[in-house]
């Protein structure tokens, strides 16, 4: 990227800023700043926070600055993501629930909107070059599967990307960006968390800091699943985890209380609802589940050596003293069941997809109950821990005032001596939310916070000073305001004495409040109480209109045919373009598939438009995956040439569903058969039938 009027930029701005001068008493130079983000980390993992896996680096980052005890993400990675990026409500943003859907609502289409800006949007205009290394996820992926890359970072105020713009990744086998442009990593000795790193080192060596300071957001992948780190790392860690989460579970909380993060009786949450006894697992099975969570902290040692060469390129730079860097974790350990499905030994290698399982989670959580997803503090508590050797003297304990993701934008803004825009690009911006946690910076600092509010598929809390008000709710479940829960957090940080039968009259004040902040915030959590089909109903809703590219769309050629795949403007915005460079053989020369599934019976109607410029044959399927001799549907349309869109539509088609929870798997397929070079255009593709039930997975 080119870099730009840096020096005129700082000159045009004052030569203090009163962050650094509050601190220093000098005429310092605006610090640069780094954000290092972990992704499904659960809060105990760190060993500065009772954690066992080996984090030297991050431990000297908190030995040498300061260390929050409650600091809060939004209970999921996209949610807390937009949060930390905007300083604003994930549903302010367009982000209140996952980049996976847009569920035709605002506040839940996936991605960032133009009400918000970024960090990155905010420093740049304030003369800092700012860099992206890792995970963005803010973007929806069906445009990041289609390559569209409009809402990708370089289009939100970051000068510098690599990394990826989906949600998680393979470690060894990963589609890449680099700016705009997307790859798939091949050298050999790829791994994930250790390209960021090398990535950040390098963005750090090609920075001319003389010309102004840079803003970094490092956001690792790690240790999200699938497990995947090198035996060498994973080895040093299964006879640690051989005595099983009950005992893992017990030893963290005794470290917590001896590091003075939890007082000596704050009780520990008990196991998990559901989950076994370490003591009741088959011998056979302990060897197994000992590798999971071993793999798991390789992955955390893995990050925390990359972070540890990203200090040193700091350090070698001579920007290391004058560096704010803040770390922390998207959310809560995650208790989400992911696996392979082969019979084989859990290794780390590149042919296992696995998790680490509920059991894990809930000991990485420590001394908290639940998980990602959820609202209690093992969904939404995360470390923070903020290091800047220039102007934060080293402090022993934890800082007990609670903070939030929202409260990074507003840091960075007076760190920075920035403008926060109240227009940008001709829209109008929401204010911040957040509240600087620069005041902290100083020992006995404080600073005033309202209440905030969370929502997080009809999960939601309230916090109000020593006050939690919280809500449990689990997809197919309606939300029930009488379940309502009150803790006083500062006396009871685990959560274990529900006081709302005692204090009535507090928890129809937070309630009250909450349903105000859910109007103004345009929170809908209505949307997210319907059946779990619904969501994944919505996730996979067909791209009958092509305006994310051809995203989700499975593509298929046949030989002799060559065929190339594209975009075009179309009658209606974009459409597909299927072009045959060369003879083909006039059946299934090339497929455009769309998957989705059923669990239920359901008659659809299925169509689109089309425009040709040579007669063509092209075959509508409905393909039964399992069984294709059933397919619901298989017919021929003649596609006439023609200058004007022309339209093809079958109805009453009956599709077959699995009559059980786990559904069925079909595919609609356009098969083209071009016997002679040619182009054709396809838009406005419907699949579309009684979804009352919401039991279809694909709908336009």
């Amino acid at each position: 990227m080119k870099r730009i009027g840096r020096g005129a930029a700082l000159a045009a701005m004052s030569p203090l800023v009163a962050a650094c001068g509050a601190f220093t008493g000098s005429q310092a130079p605006r610090p640069n700043i780094l954000v290092i983000l972990a992704d499904d980390m659960g809060y105990s993992d760190i060993g500065c926070y009772g954690g066992e896996v080996r984090t030297p680096n991050i431990d000297s980052l908190a030995v040498r600055g300061v260390k929050w005890a409650q600091f809060y993400n939004n209970a999921r990675s996209c949610p807390s993501r937009a949060a930390l990026m905007t300083g604003l409500y994930p549903h302010e943003t367009g982000v209140g629930w996952m980049s996976v859907a847009d569920l035709q609502y605002p506040q839940y289409q996936g991605f960032l909107n133009d009400e918000c800006v970024t960090v990155a949007d905010v420093l740049s205009s304030a003369g800092y070059e700012t860099f992206l290394a890792g995970k963005w996820h803010l973007s929806s992926d069906r445009q990041n599967t289609g390559r569209i890359s409009r809402n990708w970072p370089l289009h939100r105020g970051f000068n510098h990307f690599w990394g990826i713009a989906n949600g998680f990744s393979d470690y060894y086998d990963v589609l890449l960006n680099d700016g705009d442009s997307t790859f798939r990593s091949d050298s050999p000795g790829f791994y994930l968390t250790d390209a960021i790193a090398d990535h950040a080192c390098s963005f750090i060596g090609e920075h001319d800091f003389r010309s102004g300071p840079m803003f970094m957001y490092l956001a690792f992948t790690a240790p999200h699943y699938p497990l995947q780190a090198p035996a060498e790392v994973y080895r040093k860690y299964e006879e640690v985890y051989s005595k099983g989460w009950d005992r893992i579970r017990e030893e963290r909380f005794e470290r917590q209380k001896a590091l003075g993060l939890f007082n000596q009786d704050t009780e520990l949450s008990p196991r998990a609802d559901g989950l076994p006894a370490w003591d009741d697992i088959p011998e056979v099975e302990k060897h197994d589940y000992a590798m999971r969570m071993a793999i798991y902290a390789a992955q955390i040692e893995i990050m925390d050596a990359g972070i540890g060469r990203v200090v040193d390129a700091l350090r070698s730079s001579g920007q290391l003293e004058n560096t704010v860097i803040f770390f922390m974790s998207d959310n809560g350990a995650s208790a989400e069941i992911k696996s392979t499905g082969v019979s084989k030994l859990i290794d780390g290698g590149p042919d296992t997809f696995e998790s680490y399982m509920p059991v894990w989670a809930n000991a990485s959580d420590t001394p908290f109950k639940m998980f990602k997803h959820y609202t209690y503090e093992g969904g939404i508590c995360s470390p923070l821990i903020v290091s800047w050797p220039a102007s934060i003297p080293p402090r022993d304990g934890y800082i007990r005032d609670w903070g939030h993701f929202v409260d990074i934008m507003p840091t960075c803004v007076e760190l920075a001596g920035a403008r926060y825009p109240a227009e940008h690009n001709g829209h109008k911006i929401k204010p911040m939310r957040g509240t600087s946690l620069v005041p902290w910076f100083r020992e006995g600092g404080t600073s005033r916070r309202g209440m905030y509010f969370w929502e997080h598929e009809g999960n939601i809390a309230v916090r109000d000073g020593k006050w939690k008000l919280v809500n449990h709710m689990e997809m197919g479940n309606e939300f029930d305001p009488s379940a309502l829960r009150l803790y006083n957090i500062s006396d009871d940080p685990t959560e274990m004495h529900d006081l709302a039968s005692r204090y009535p009259a507090r928890v129809r004040r937070m309630w009250n409040a909450w349903k105000r902040w859910a109007a103004d915030a345009d929170v809908l959590p209505m949307v997210l109480t319907l059946h779990s089909d619904r969501k994944m109903m919505d996730s996979q809703r067909i791209n009958g209109s092509f305006d994310d590219g051809l995203g989700y769309w499975v593509r298929s050629s046949s030989a002799p045919a060559e065929v190339e795949y594209g975009i075009s403007e179309g009658w209606d915005g974009s459409a597909a373009r299927v072009e045959v460079r060369s003879r083909g053989t006039g059946v299934d020369d090339a497929v455009l598939s769309w998957p989705f599934s059923v669990s239920s019976d359901v008659v659809v109607s299925t169509g689109f438009s089309y425009l040709t410029d040579k007669p063509n044959l092209l075959t509508v399927k409905i393909v039964d995956k399992k069984h294709p001799e059933r397919s619901p549907l298989e017919r021929i349309v003649q596609l006439s040439a023609c200058r004007t869109p022309r339209t093809v539509l079958f109805e009453d088609i009956a599709i077959e569903g699995a009559g059980h929870p786990k559904n069925r798997k079909y595919s609609l397929d356009l098969c083209f058969g071009l016997s002679e070079p040619g182009t054709v255009l396809i838009d406005n593709v419907v699949l579309a039938g009684d979804f009352e039930d919401y039991s279809i997975v694909c709908n336009f």
